[in-house]
């Protein structure tokens, strides 16, 4: 476009001398050829007033809107920028911020469990399919050390959602100086309610005593478990309580309002 409207006003300068010159070598009255200088004048705002809406009537296609469409589409070539995925955190970093307090009865966020982790009604389960299994000779696991007969449970088995949360809370509690203490994962059934997350592998319930409860809330919310909930019943058994989502990413935790 640039070159067509330079090439137009070379013309025009060319044309516009040549009528200069005929006008002053004609045999005509003194004075005659600047008498016609309004005239030129005005033809040459005509014309730039003709180019300037000749050009702003045109798209960003450079077609002339209502113009038909010439049957060979404009190819526009855009170059694509590929931005390059956030690495993951190191497994022994916070993933949120490491709250000053996380008082008795406190839970993150302040909705229902099964608004925020998603309730087992909603979500498909296979047991094959999505169990996992975490070991780590750091922490202790009260299925390792429950001497009661009959008993199946086996707190090593996690939702596959669940390993990232729970191999990063160990890794914060061991840096601390504490020892994890993980008393329920996984149960089909027994002790829990009916709709209770752990029939899915998706909560656990921890303590610490190095590091005490509040601290240990502080930590499982650092390191993005999607639910966390301080549990002080009065009658006792106090501990952490934490689930997540299953279809979360394990590397960006849902930022839940407080």
């Amino acid at each position: 476009m640039l070159l067509w409207i330079q090439e137009f006003f070379r013309e025009l300068k060319r044309l516009l001398l040549r009528a200069w010159g005929t006008a002053c070598s004609a045999d005509l009255p003194p004075g005659t050829p600047f008498l016609i200088l309004p005239g030129l004048a005005l033809l040459v705002s005509a014309l730039m007033v003709g180019t300037g809406l000749y050009i702003g009537g045109r798209d960003g296609t450079g077609q002339i809107p209502g113009a038909p469409v010439s049957e060979e589409p404009v190819v526009i070539e855009k170059k694509v920028l590929e931005e390059e995925s956030p690495s993951p955190m190191p497994i022994d970093q916070p993933v949120r911020e490491v709250l000053s307090k996380f008082p008795r009865g406190t839970r993150l966020p302040s909705f229902k469990e099964g608004t925020t982790s998603v309730s087992i009604d909603e979500v498909p389960f296979d047991p094959d399919r999505d169990l996992v299994a975490v070991f780590d000779d750091r922490v202790w696991w009260e299925s390792d050390n429950d001497d009661r007969s009959g008993d199946t449970e086996d707190d090593h088995l996690v939702h596959y959602s669940l390993e990232e949360s729970l191999r990063r809370v160990i890794e914060l509690v061991v840096r601390e100086g504490g020892t994890l203490e993980v008393h329920d994962a996984y149960r089909a059934s027994g002790v829990h309610s009916r709709k209770s997350l752990h029939k899915q592998g998706r909560a656990v319930d921890l303590t610490c005593d190095e590091l005490g409860l509040e601290r240990l809330s502080i930590l499982a919310w650092a390191a993005g478990f999607d639910w966390v909930y301080y549990e002080a019943p009065t009658r006792g058994g106090h501990h952490v309580h934490a689930s997540v989502r299953p279809d979360r990413d394990p590397y960006v935790p849902i930022m839940w309002p407080k």
